[in-house]
């Protein structure tokens, strides 16, 4: 995707039955701690990153940012993502999209107001997915500040949920603002998918990246669906206007 603030989202994943896991207690932290929690990726890149190559285990690196696979399991009443990757401490954001199931929703993307990812603004999404909630993470190096955007009707809502303060890329907030949702976030990933932009990923490399972002949504704020979910993830620049290559699943 390039410089243009008007996309055509068509790749997204679907999470199947939101019903209890016999799986451990997740703890959210940005790091897969064990197979036994989520299991096999949900999805994996398949291409590298147009975005540049992260070569620094820092932490607060500008050199590149990637998406490398997507884990997801559904227990004791929250939906758990792990996105597995590195995020440029330059204000790039990565953006989740997901449709829960229930009734609204856009399929073409409207944010009320003038915050930044209204940036994006008449993009559209492929038919058949029509996202209720988005999240937006945006690395500014010693914070990742986490917005929401509830997508229904003609101009969707955006609030602020709050900061994940990190220190070298690391930290994590497991009640962002008093809305139960967990966000932690470990950012020194130099391996997976890499700059050579527009080849084919290593789909290997990419499923053996331990660190990224990872989220445990209540399933309340999902309308406490039992049904499938479809999640979009992808990365976008700072200003919301500049599309990487990287999305999950990738091109």
């Amino acid at each position: 995707m390039n410089n243009c603030q008007k996309f055509r989202f068509f790749l997204l994943m679907t999470i199947g039955e939101l019903a209890a896991s016999a799986y451990a207690q997740v703890i959210v932290g940005g790091t897969l701690s064990s197979s036994e929690e989520y299991g096999a990726s949900l999805a994996t890149q398949t291409i590298n990153t147009g975005f540049g190559d992260n070569t620094s285990s820092s932490g607060t690196s500008s050199g590149g940012s990637g998406l490398d696979a997507v884990y997801t399991v559904a227990t004791n009443g929250y939906l758990y993502l792990f996105i597995a990757g590195n995020l440029q401490a330059n204000g790039n954001n990565i953006d989740v999209f997901i449709a829960d199931g229930q009734a609204g929703g856009q399929q073409v993307l409207e944010i009320g107001g003038s915050p930044g990812d209204a940036g994006m603004n008449g993009s559209t999404f492929s038919t058949g997915f029509n996202p209720n909630l988005m999240f937006t993470f945006t690395n500014s190096a010693t914070v990742l500040s986490v917005d929401q955007v509830v997508l229904s009707g003609s101009s969707g809502t955006e609030s602020h949920l709050g900061n994940v303060t990190l220190s070298g890329g690391v930290g994590n907030n497991q009640n962002l603002g008093g809305t139960g949702i967990a966000v932690g976030f470990n950012n020194v990933n130099t391996a997976g998918v890499n700059g050579n932009s527009g080849t084919a990923a290593n789909p290997t490399a990419a499923n053996a990246v331990t660190n990224g972002l990872e989220l445990g949504i209540p399933l309340s704020a999902l309308g406490n669906s039992t049904g499938s979910v479809q999640v979009l993830v992808c990365i976008n620049g700072s200003s919301f206007v500049y599309l990487s290559n990287q999305f999950i699943h990738g091109f």
